[in-house]
């Protein structure tokens, strides 16, 4: 590409062909920044337990790392960056249908889906302090049960 002046190739190359900031990577979330401003506000928003903040100092070995994410089996050091990474990585698996794991109904996503579980359980299975796991997508149907079901419904 040619430029008519040296000072408009200088602002082309500037802010079209930018390096990444080196330190904008947070480490606990595996998370990469545009800029490492923008991971100063991540930290200051996100990692503020005195365990994370701790954490930045140290080498830490993933495999050990004890809350493990049920959608992509990534670990991490607390529930806080667990939450964080469920909610801003898996938005789509989150918004799956659910199954109630005692009588098999299914919920489908909306944004009251949680009280509804929660009343759903309370009320027909007598479980008052039932917390719903909204990370726990609901179950596939395999090809055995759908051959299964057609069969039946054939007769």
């Amino acid at each position: 590409k040619k430029f008519v002046a040296d000072h408009i190739l200088k602002y082309h190359m500037k802010y079209q062909h930018k390096e990444k900031d080196k330190h904008s990577f947070c480490k606990l979330c595996y998370v990469d920044f545009k800029h490492s401003s923008h991971l100063k506000a991540h930290k200051g928003n996100v990692h503020t337990s005195k365990e994370e903040i701790e954490a930045f100092d140290v080498k830490l070995e993933r495999s050990s790392l004890p809350y493990k994410c049920k959608f992509c089996s990534e670990r991490f050091l607390t529930e806080n960056i667990l939450r964080y990474h469920n909610l801003y990585s898996h938005k789509e698996e989150r918004r799956q249908d659910m199954t109630c794991e005692f009588c098999n109904k299914v919920f489908k996503w909306s944004h009251g889906r949680k009280k509804v579980m929660k009343n759903h359980m309370k009320n027909l299975h007598n479980l008052d302090d039932y917390t719903v796991d909204d990370q726990e997508p609901a179950p596939k149907e395999n090809d055995t049960v759908k051959n299964f079901m057609l069969l039946l419904n054939s007769l």
